[in-house]
């Protein structure tokens, strides 16, 4: 909040005044990153993003999603990533359904996925939020023109 002290005269007769005020120009942000638990190798990982809008003016917003592939906290341009821009409005949750193709190539085992968000115009600080997924390798399915075993058939008394 900023103050503002006026002094004023005019012919021997003085008045003052104080009055407080805010700049709006968005924020502060509250952001949340929901996604599922487990997730294949060579698919598509399906997560939510929810951002809370907790100032006084409405504000585009963008946000970089990853997985943490090297642990280091950073987007590297070798990790899976999307970039999402949204417009937010004052008091509201907004959520944004988000999507990561995880290429089947991508290593298996626990990762943590993170994403931040930066607002435009406005000089709040980047917003970051992380959840954690394991990735499974992804089922083979039977090549094509090989029939599996059948399975034996149970013996019947006569």
């Amino acid at each position: 909040a900023y103050y503002v002290h006026v002094n004023a005269s005019k012919n021997g007769i003085f008045t003052a005044m104080t009055s407080q005020f805010r700049i709006a120009t968005g924020g502060p942000y509250s952001i949340t990153l929901n996604c599922p638990s487990s997730s294949q190798v060579g698919s598509s990982l399906d997560c939510n993003l929810i951002i809370l809008d907790e100032g006084e003016a409405a504000t585009e917003s963008i946000c970089s999603v990853w997985v943490d592939s090297d642990g280091n906290s950073i987007m590297d341009s070798t990790e899976p990533q999307s970039q999402y821009s949204q417009q937010t409005v004052p008091q509201q949750n907004l959520t944004r359904a988000v999507s990561i193709n995880v290429p089947s190539s991508h290593p298996t085992g626990n990762y943590v996925t993170r994403t931040s968000c930066s607002y435009v115009n406005s000089a709040q600080p980047n917003s970051t939020a992380s959840d954690s997924v394991t990735f499974t390798s992804a089922e083979v399915p039977p090549a094509e023109g090989v029939v599996p075993p059948a399975a034996p058939r149970p013996r019947t008394r006569a």
